[in-house]
């Protein structure tokens, strides 16, 4: 695997309601990468997150 880039800013907006998916777009200090997320995904994301933050 590939070293680890530090992430400076994410972005999330909504594509489309039905069925909800969003456009989540990372930056990095060498590139930008965007990514299609769908709404399952994002609540696993979200669950991840939260489990992260309360470690």
């Amino acid at each position: 695997m590939s070293e680890a880039r530090k992430i400076i800013e994410v972005k999330v907006s909504a594509i489309s309601s039905e069925p909800l998916t969003g456009l989540v777009q990372v930056n990095t200090p060498e590139a930008e990468i965007e990514f299609e997320i769908t709404e399952d995904l994002a609540h696993k994301f979200c669950a991840d997150l939260e489990h992260f933050l309360t470690r």
